[in-house]
């Protein structure tokens, strides 16, 4: 076994399945044999879902929210199409009861000119997303 492969180097699992038919509900194909090939470990153990990202302008708060399983991640933001970061490496600070739940603020000033623009989310684990943060909440 190879202990040094690439992260994203996947590994073929190859399984032999038996279909075995049942006649208990009604009459079914004959019994076959199947072979099945799974791949693991070509993904990301990280998968954030659903960020999307609000600013307030009377507590000039950035937010972030979403769903990721991986809670321990801290979380950065940029400005897409000038790099500027918001803000780096903070946790999710949410205290809602269900396991995943993104929460993410930090006071920035005006993000992007009181206009939408497209902001860059990246964690600690290596994912990235973009998002549009949308006109600010007055």
């Amino acid at each position: 076994m190879d202990h040094h492969r690439h992260p994203h180097q996947g590994r073929d699992l190859r399984l032999t399945v038996q279909i075995t038919a049942s006649n208990t509900n009604g009459p079914y194909g004959p019994s076959a044999t199947r072979q099945l090939t799974i791949t693991i470990g070509t993904g990301s153990s990280d998968r954030p879902a659903g960020i999307g990202a609000g600013w307030n302008i009377h507590t000039e708060t950035l937010r972030l929210g979403g769903w990721d399983a991986n809670i321990s991640a801290l979380w950065s933001v940029s400005v897409t199409s000038t790099g500027r970061v918001l803000f780096s490496n903070l946790p999710s600070r949410t205290t809602y009861p269900i396991d995943g739940f993104l929460l993410v603020t930090d006071h920035v000033g005006d993000p992007c000119g009181f206009s939408p623009c497209n902001l860059t989310v990246t964690n600690s684990l290596g994912s990235s997303v973009t998002v549009t943060l949308p006109l600010p909440i007055y």
